[in-house]
């Protein structure tokens, strides 16, 4: 197959001599934005919001694929000890919950597929 070679009069060259200004952005998508700017300003000035023990409560199971995945050994003991045993307790029990939930979502939905 041969080489498609344009010519300095094809229309692709046109495209590239002025900038075009961008489309202007719709009320909801500029709303949008500014939630967006205003969460991450709120996050500069509070940093201690990333070192709460909390989060892991919230959804255990985002938490292990965000988090404790990347932490070391060492780091898991420490925030377990940071914790207390009741704590890590709970969040193993609401870790468990989740992933039966998700086990009973998708034979839900395995049986429907092949029955629906």
């Amino acid at each position: 197959m041969a080489p498609v070679i344009l010519s300095p009069e094809s229309s692709t060259s046109n495209s590239y001599e002025r900038p075009q200004p961008r489309p202007p952005k719709t009320p909801a998508h500029a709303a949008q934005i500014r939630v967006r700017n205003r969460r991450r300003e709120w996050l500069s000035r509070h940093p201690s919001y990333f070192r709460s023990l909390e989060h892991e409560l919230a959804d255990p199971a985002l938490y292990d694929v965000l988090i404790r995945r990347f932490q070391s050994h060492e780091e898991r003991e420490k925030e377990g000890r940071a914790k207390g045993f009741g704590r890590v307790l709970e969040v193993d029990i609401l870790r468990g919950e989740a992933r039966l939930s998700r086990l009973a979502d998708d034979t839900r939905r395995r049986t429907n597929r092949y029955h629906g």
